[in-house]
């Protein structure tokens, strides 16, 4: 029998876009969890949640550079996996209060980071890994999952393009693995001033 290819040669692999990200996770959404009944697994994002991540990647494009014109915004979001019409956009832009001024998009200041979501995001994780160049996992205290997914997206980090929480685990899709990485630094100096806080 010919010798068969060892699957470690080969190119290198292409990071995987929104839409290759939400089909994973639905993947492992069908998948029955193992000591858990299928009430407990999580569902899959409703439109309400699609368009967070999708406005969360408006501001996310937005802080990185300038952009001038809706048709080119429409563009950057296709790159990211989302496919949508340029009047949407012009909603979208219309709700997170985006303005546009010397020719380009300016989006509003991100809130501050607050002191109190810091330490219930700190709270309740216990580790956090990169999976590929665009998922990062996040893992909880049992339940605490969808607590902490919240208390992510109110934080408004702008390396975040959305969440998807289940019991103990939490998928944070990034653009790309340099947003991947300021993410785990941040939840990485959470955990370690939380490790450093004296107890009470």
């Amino acid at each position: 029998m010919p010798e068969r290819p060892s699957r470690f040669h080969g190119p290198r692999a292409r990071p995987l876009d929104t839409r290759q990200i939400c089909s994973i996770m639905r993947i492992f959404k069908q998948r029955p969890a193992t000591g858990r009944s299928a009430r407990e697994t999580t569902s899959l994002p409703t439109e309400h949640e699609i368009r967070e991540m999708r406005q969360r990647a408006i501001l996310s494009i937005l802080r990185r550079g300038p952009v001038r014109r809706q048709e080119e915004l429409v563009a950057r979001l296709a790159e990211r996996g989302f496919a949508v019409t340029q009047s949407s956009v012009s909603r979208d832009l219309r709700d997170l209060g985006v303005a546009k001024a010397g020719g380009r998009y300016l989006p509003p200041a991100a809130p501050p980071e607050r002191e109190e979501i810091a330490a219930e995001i700190a709270q309740f994780v216990r580790a956090a890994r990169p999976a590929g160049s665009n998922l990062t996992v996040v893992l909880t205290r049992t339940g605490a999952a969808q607590r902490v997914g919240i208390e992510l997206d109110r934080a408004g980090w702008p390396e975040i393009v959305g969440t998807i929480a289940g019991d103990d685990t939490i998928f944070v899709a990034t653009p790309g693995t340099r947003e991947q990485s300021r993410l785990l630094h941040r939840l990485n100096a959470l955990l370690a001033a939380a490790a450093a806080r004296p107890v009470r």
